[in-house]
C-alpha cells in the first residue's frame, strides 16, 4: 500500500465558488463602510448608550464577524457561505471603520490617516480577489474537491442544469487524469449521475446572476462601441485638462515667492486635514501626481480622438489604475467623502476601458471548423 500523501492533505484547495463569495464580501465591506460614514455624517454622529456606556458600532462588527465565522463551522449547506460572506464583509467594514480609535492614544475616530488605511485595506482585498480570479487550479485533487462540492446539490435534490453540466465536465476531466484513485471515484460518481435516479430542478438564477444578466442586457442596449468610445474620450480629455490646469495653476502660484506663504495659508484654511507644512507638502504631492496622471489621461484622450483607439486604451487603463491605487489614497487623507466620489468615478472609467478592450479590441482565437465528412 502506498504511503499517504500528507503534503497534499495539508495543502489548501480553492473552493469552487470562492470568487463569488469573495465578491459578495467586498461589496458588503464597501457598502458597510461608506454607508456607516455617510449615516453618521448626516445624523451628527449619534451615540448609542448613556452617560456611562457607549455601544460603538465596532461591537456590531465583531458580532457580525463572529456569526459569519461560526455559520460555516456548524452547517455545510452551500447557502451558508453566501450569508457568511455578507456578514464577514459587513463585520469587517464596521470594525475597520473605527480604526482611528485603535491607532491613536486619544481614540480619535476622525484621525486623518484612518480613511486612507481603510481604503488601502480594501485595495488589498480587491487585489486578492483579482488573484483568485486569475488562478483556477485544475489538478486532480482540486477537481475532485469541486466535484464532491457539487454533489451536495445532488444530496439536497437541488441539482440545476448548469450545475449538472459543470459536474459532468469536472468528472470527465477527472476520469482522463493520471490519478488512478481520483479517476476511479469520478467514474463511480459519473455512473451514479447517469443512472436516472438523480433528481433535477429547473434552472434558478441567483441574485448575482440576475444582476449580471440585467447588466449585460443594459450593456448591449445602451453601451455600444461608439457610446463607450465617446464617454472614455470625453472623460479622459476633460479630466486630463482639469487636473493638469490645477497642477499648473498651483505650481505657478508657488513659484512666486510673494505668494507661496499665502497659498499655504489658504490650503490650511480651506482644505480639510492640512494643519502644517508636512500635510501641505503631501497635498502638493497629491496635486503633482494628479498633474502627471492628467497629462497621461490627456494623451490617451487625444489618441482616441484621432482614431488611435487601442493605443489610447492601453495608456488610459494604467492611468486609471494608478489613480485608484496611489492618488486616491492621498485624497482620502484630505477629504474622505470627495475621495469616495472620485474613486467611484475612476473605477467606473477603468471598468469601461477594460470592458471596451475585452469586447472590441482583443482578438479571440477561433478554431476553424473541421471537415467531419468521411473520406471518399
Amino acid at each position: 500500500m502506498a504511503a499517504p500523501r500528507t503534503n497534499l492533505i495539508r495543502s489548501p484547495v480553492k473552493r469552487g465558488r470562492a470568487n463569488t463569495y469573495m465578491l459578495i464580501m467586498l461589496i458588503s465591506f464597501a457598502i458597510s463602510v461608506v454607508g456607516t460614514r455617510l449615516y453618521l455624517e448626516l445624523t451628527g454622529y449619534p451615540q448609542v448608550g448613556n452617560g456611562t456606556l457607549h455601544i460603538a458600532h465596532v461591537l456590531w462588527g465583531g458580532l457580525a464577524l463572529f456569526i459569519g465565522a461560526m455559520l460555516p463551522l456548524i452547517w455545510i449547506n452551500s447557502w451558508v457561505y453566501n450569508i457568511s460572506a455578507v456578514l464577514t464583509g459587513v463585520g469587517v467594514g464596521l470594525f475597520i471603520d473605527e480604526i482611528g480609535k485603535f491607532i491613536t492614544q486619544t481614540n480619535d475616530y476622525f484621525f486623518p490617516f484612518a480613511a486612507p488605511l481603510i481604503y488601502g485595506f480594501f485595495l488589498i482585498a480587491v487585489l486578492l480577489y483579482l488573484q483568485l480570479r486569475r488562478h483556477d487550479y485544475n489538478d486532480p485533487r482540486t477537481l475532485l474537491y469541486h466535484a464532491l462540492e457539487l454533489m451536495m446539490e445532488v444530496v439536497d435534490h437541488d441539482l440545476e442544469p448548469s450545475e449538472q453540466a459543470d459536474l459532468e465536465l469536472t468528472l470527465k476531466r477527472l476520469q482522463a487524469s493520471d490519478d488512478a484513485e481520483a479517476a476511479a471515484l469520478a467514474h463511480a460518481l459519473s455512473s451514479f449521475l447517469y443512472s436516472g435516479s438523480v433528481s433535477k430542478v429547473p434552472e434558478r438564477l441567483s441574485p448575482i446572476d440576475r444582476l449580471s444578466a440585467w447588466a449585460l442586457a443594459m450593456e448591449d442596449r445602451f453601451l455600444r462601441r461608439r457610446i463607450i468610445r465617446l464617454i472614455l474620450t470625453g472623460m479622459l480629455i476633460a479630466l486630463g485638462i482639469f487636473t493638469l490646469l490645477n497642477f499648473l495653476f498651483n505650481i505657478l502660484l508657488l513659484l512666486d515667492p510673494d505668494l507661496t506663504e499665502t497659498v499655504f495659508l489658504t490650503w490650511i484654511e480651506y482644505v480639510p486635514n492640512i494643519t502644517g507644512t508636512t500635510s501641505a507638502n503631501w497635498y502638493l504631492a497629491q496635486i503633482a501626481i494628479g498633474g502627471a496622471l492628467g497629462m497621461v489621461m490627456l494623451i490617451a484622450g487625444i489618441l482616441m480622438l484621432v482614431g488611435q483607439i487601442p493605443a489610447g486604451i492601453r495608456v488610459a487603463i494604467p492611468a486609471f489604475a494608478i489613480e485608484l491605487c496611489i492618488a486616491s489614497i492621498l485624497q482620502f487623507y484630505f477629504n474622505q467623502f470627495a475621495a469616495v466620489g472620485s474613486a467611484l468615478l475612476y473605477l467606473v472609467l477603468l471598468l469601461l476601458a477594460l470592458r471596451y478592450q475585452q469586447r472590441f479590441l482583443i482578438k479571440r482565437e477561433t478554431t476553424p471548423p473541421q471537415n467531419l465528412a468521411p473520406a471518399s
